[in-house]
Order: structure tokens, then sequence, then C-alpha cells
């Protein structure tokens, strides 16, 4: 699963050498490519607000910043950004709504504990 992102509006931005620099499109075609050789699927998740939508209950933090690393929620959940992105982007690939599940990481609360 991968962030569908709009490169070429990212390409717009302050960071528009590193972000062509990584050639995303390519490694997105790649992977689709050897993904469809292993009868494999590549899925994209529109990438709106997942490293600010909180993994444990689903709160938008609109207010961070690039140089907001952790989010601290009143749920009791503290994730690095992108971790906390990298679960809401696996919950949106699997169908499910962010903030889906009867714990507050979906079952990953010990491996957050030791990142």
């Amino acid at each position: 699963m991968l962030e569908d992102l709009r490169v070429a509006v990212m390409a717009r931005t302050r960071f528009a050498k590193s972000i062509l620099d990584a050639g995303w499109s390519s490694l997105v075609t790649r992977l689709t490519h050897k993904a469809a050789s292993t009868s494999r699927e590549v899925v994209l998740v529109e990438p709106a607000c997942t490293s600010k939508t909180c993994a444990g209950c689903g709160i938008v933090w609109e207010h961070l910043s690039l140089s907001d690393r952790w989010i601290p929620c009143a749920c009791g959940v503290s994730l690095d950004r992108d971790h906390n992105a990298a679960i809401n982007i696996l919950k949106c690939g699997l169908g499910q709504s962010p903030w889906a599940s009867s714990s507050p990481l979906g079952g990953l609360a010990q491996e957050a504990a030791w990142l």
C-alpha cells in the first residue's frame, strides 16, 4: 500500500528538487509491474490527512507543521508522525476507517512502544 501522491503538484513546492530526484513515479510503476507478475496488487491510498489523523481515535490535528514529529493524543496514542501515517495508510488500504479498531492501534500497541 502506498500513498497516491500527486508528484506534479508536489514538484511546485519548495521541496521540488528532492521530490523529483526521488523518482516516486518510477518506483510506483516498477512496484505495480512486479506485483502484477506475482499476482499481487499495489493499492494506492488517498494521502489526505494520513499523518495528521490519530491512528487510535481518528481525531484530525489540523494545525500540525512539518516540524511536528510526534502526535501525542488524548486517547493515549503517542506515535512518530510517519509511523502514525503508515498505520493509517495500511488501514485505508485494507478498506477500514483509520480509527476502526477495538484497540487504539489495531494490535500494534506493543510494537509502537519499542520504536
